[in-house]
């Protein structure tokens, strides 16, 4: 037999059905020293028992026994698995038998008298399949493990991108955000940063959805995040800039990436909007801001900066997975109607029945 082989029983279990106790004794002497574990039982009710409660790779069977023959017990384990080899051992010839193990998908069949050469010819013939599953398994199982790690350094890595240093210090209004991945790689990010007059809040949305969409959002958002820790008094229309020609080092061709750039200062806001959808603001009255500029691509060359008032009592920015998810009049008339932004994230978060895309929502209340 295989020498490789031989090593690799060391790492199986083998169930023996048999209710003659001299064949049994033949087993215990064959297979206790070969296998990491041997069940013995002496029927096809007591096997099943055994398959049920113990870890089991092979089995082999007689087919005449008491209380349940062997192609009984098959069907039962069947029932639960499909893919564990079964051996079944038989005297008998009969075609209706053969036609019944074949259609439980058993293994292989060993005739009696049974000889050492029989049994360890089907055995390493089985080791060798189940093995293989062992080993798939395995590399499933590690491949998972360094998934679940990849993920968990992901996260970090977004949480220390995703920044909001207006969210514990007011300075005249505060912001707040409900940020809502579909994914764990989300295409949406946004960076609120002090400024050395008053704050700026970018949000971003990647063109798509996937790894491709997260990659462009988490390097808009890093970029912006360097150049107002770089330089904290930067004026919008040079961060806008700036961001343009780093952008066009690592936008695709048919790239186009929804964001907005919003500087508050003491008495005014300055928006520029790429392709994102329009900002509700609430003061006297209800009213919306629009894009004033198409998504940014690769051939982007100008753009539109507008100023406003500060006016408001409240504003909302928000990425188009919102929509996609609630119906616009029902954002509008939570936006309305909510005391404050915990009770429209709870709101809005009643409303979404099923996740379609990236939700970012960010809220300003002066």
């Amino acid at each position: 037999m295989n020498q490789e082989i031989v090593h690799f029983f060391k790492n199986l279990t083998l169930l023996c059905v048999e209710d003659d106790p001299i064949v049994q004794s033949m087993y215990t002497r064959l297979f206790t020293p070969l296998f990491k574990k041997v069940y013995f039982a002496g029927d096809g009710q007591e096997g099943l028992e055994i398959f049920r409660a113990s870890p089991v790779d092979l089995i082999l069977t007689d087919y005449m026994m008491p209380k349940m023959d062997g192609i009984e017990m098959i069907r039962h384990i069947r029932s639960i698995d499909m893919k564990v080899p079964i051996f079944l051992i038989t005297a008998f010839e009969d075609l209706t038998l053969l036609r019944q193990a074949l259609e439980l998908h058993t293994t292989g069949f060993i005739k009696k008298p049974v000889t050492f050469q029989s049994l360890f010819d089907n055995l390493e013939m089985a080791v060798k399949s189940v093995l293989a599953d062992k080993i798939l398994l395995q590399k499933q199982i590690e491949l998972l493990k360094y998934i679940d790690h990849q993920e968990s350094l992901t996260l970090k890595k977004q949480r220390k991108i995703l920044q909001n240093e207006m969210a514990k210090e007011r300075i005249g209004y505060k912001v707040d955000v409900y940020f809502q991945p579909k994914d764990l790689l989300s295409g949406d990010s946004y960076t609120i940063k002090k400024h050395s007059q008053g704050a700026v809040v970018f949000l971003i949305d990647g063109m798509g959805k996937g790894l491709s969409a997260s990659v462009t959002a988490m390097l808009g958002s890093s970029f912006v995040n360097y150049q107002l820790h770089k330089d904290p008094s930067i004026d919008l229309h040079t961060l806008i800039e700036e961001f343009l020609e780093f952008s066009k080092l690592f936008l695709l061709e048919e790239e186009v990436i929804s964001c907005i750039f919003l500087h508050i200062a003491s008495h005014s806001f300055s928006l520029a909007s790429f392709g994102m959808p329009p900002i509700f603001l609430l003061h006297d009255r209800f009213s919306k801001i629009p894009s004033n500029n198409p998504p940014f691509s690769c051939y982007t060359t100008s753009f539109h900066i507008e100023k406003y008032p500060l006016d408001f009592h409240r504003m909302m920015l928000y990425t188009d997975g919102l929509m996609e998810s609630v119906s616009f009049a029902d954002i509008k008339k939570l936006f309305l109607n909510a005391k404050n932004f915990e009770e429209f994230k709870t709101d809005i978060e009643k409303k979404i029945s099923f996740l379609e895309d990236d939700i970012t929502i960010i809220c300003i209340d002066s």
